[in-house]
C-alpha cells in the first residue's frame, strides 16, 4: 500500500502562522492622523509659554463619523508636571496608577479633553462611551513601553501606549464622564515593576455577557479595532483565563447599555476566536509529531492507515482553521460594518 504523507508545504505554512489568535499586530494598527505633529510646539506672538497640540481625531464608528479637534496645553506645565511626578514603584498598585491622573495638571488636561470628545459626541450621534474607546483603540500600541508607565497625557501626546497605559487613558476619560470604570489586570504579574499579561478596562452595564464581562463590568479591549466586549483583538486569551486584579478608576453613576445585537454579535465573535485558538493548539501538537514520523518498510498496513486517517484528520482541521482565520482577519477590517461581521461569522461556521 501505498503511503501518503502530509504534504511539506501544509507544515511550512502551518509553522509561518502566529500563535494564538489571527489578530493584528501592534505594529500594523492604524496611524492616527495629527495636525500638526504631537510634540510640535505653537508658539504665538510675545506669548512666552509655548503651547503643545494634541492630535486631531477623526473617528469612524459604524456609518457615523466624528471629529475631535487639537486642545491646546502648556508647555511648560506639562513638562514640569512630569519631572515632578514620583511614583512608587513598590507601593501599592491602586495608588500607583491613581497618582497618574490625580495631578493638578493632569485633572485639567482629562477635564478638558474629555469635555472636546463630548461635544464631538453630540455633534456626531456616537455616544461619549463608544467614542473615547474607539479613538483610543486607533492609537499605534507601543511594543516597547518604558518600564515606568505612561500618564493619559503622555499617551496622547507621544501617541503611543502599551495595554495598561492605553486602558488608564481610556477609563480615565470614562470616569471623567460620569462612569463606573477600572482597569483590570491579569497575569503573570499584577505590577508594574514586572510585565502586565494583559489589561483592559471594564465599564459598568446594564447588561452584560458572561463571555467578556468581570462581576457587573462588561470589558473593552483598547489595544487594537474591536467592538464593546470582544477581547479577541489581540489574542491575549491566553493570559485572560484567570481573575484580574481591579484598579478603581472611576466611581460614576452612569452605566454603560450595550444592545442586544451588539452583545451577540460580540459573543459569537468570542466563540470564533475560542475556536480559532483550540484548532492552532491541536494543528501545532499534530504537527510536532508528524516530524517525529519516517515512514519506512517496517510499518504495517494498519499503522499506515492509522497514519493516513491522521492526515486527513489533520487536513481537516486545518481547512476549518483557515476559514475561521480568515473570517477572523475581514471583519478585522470591517468592524465598522455590523451586517458585514453578521455574514462572516456565519460563512465562519
Amino acid at each position: 500500500m501505498q503511503l501518503r504523507i502530509i504534504p511539506v508545504i501544509l507544515i511550512l505554512t502551518l509553522l509561518l502562522l502566529s500563535a494564538g489568535c489571527i489578530q493584528t499586530e501592534p505594529g500594523s494598527l492604524p496611524s492616527v492622523p495629527a495636525t500638526p505633529p504631537a510634540n510640535e510646539t505653537v508658539a504665538e506672538e510675545h506669548n512666552e509659554d509655548p503651547q503643545l497640540l494634541t492630535p486631531e481625531y477623526t473617528v469612524q464608528y459604524f456609518e457615523k463619523t466624528a471629529y475631535i479637534p487639537s486642545v491646546s496645553i502648556s508647555q511648560a506645565a506639562y513638562l514640569a508636571d512630569r519631572n515632578d511626578l514620583v511614583l512608587d514603584m513598590d507601593g501599592n498598585m491602586q495608588q500607583y496608577y491613581t497618582n497618574l491622573i490625580e495631578t493638578d495638571f493632569e485633572k485639567e488636561f482629562l477635564s478638558v479633553f474629555a469635555e472636546t470628545i463630548q461635544t464631538a459626541a453630540n455633534q456626531s450621534g456616537i455616544p461619549y462611551v463608544e467614542l473615547v474607546i474607539r479613538m483610543v483603540q486607533e492609537i499605534p500600541y507601543d511594543a516597547d513601553a518604558p518600564l515606568a508607565i505612561r500618564s493619559p497625557s503622555e499617551v496622547i501626546i507621544d501617541q503611543t501606549g502599551d495595554c495598561d497605559e492605553k486602558a488608564l487613558l481610556a477609563a480615565a476619560l470614562l470616569s471623567q464622564g460620569g462612569y463606573d470604570t477600572c482597569l483590570l489586570l491579569y497575569k503573570p504579574i499584577y505590577h508594574p515593576v514586572y510585565s502586565v499579561g494583559h489589561a483592559t478596562i471594564g465599564i459598568a452595564a446594564t447588561r452584560t455577557s458572561s463571555l467578556s464581562s468581570y462581576r457587573n463590568y462588561l470589558q473593552a479591549e483598547v489595544t487594537g479595532r474591536a467592538l464593546i466586549g470582544d477581547l479577541s483583538t489581540k489574542g491575549n486569551s491566553q493570559y485572560m483565563d484567570g481573575t484580574p486584579y481591579v484598579i478603581q478608576i472611576g466611581d460614576g453613576e452612569k452605566t454603560y447599555d450595550v444592545s442586544s445585537d451588539l452583545r451577540d454579535v460580540t459573543a459569537d465573535l468570542y466563540r470564533l476566536h475560542r475556536n480559532i485558538d483550540t484548532m492552532y493548539a491541536f494543528l501545532e501538537t499534530e504537527n510536532a509529531w508528524f516530524e517525529t514520523q519516517y515512514p519506512n518498510p517496517s510499518w504495517s498496513n494498519e499503522y499506515i492507515n492509522a497514519y493516513n486517517d491522521r492526515v486527513r484528520h489533520f487536513n481537516n482541521i486545518y481547512e476549518e482553521y483557515s476559514k475561521a482565520s480568515d473570517a477572523a482577519a475581514k471583519i478585522q477590517d470591517q468592524i465598522n460594518d455590523l451586517d458585514a461581521v453578521r455574514t462572516l461569522l456565519v460563512q465562519a461556521g
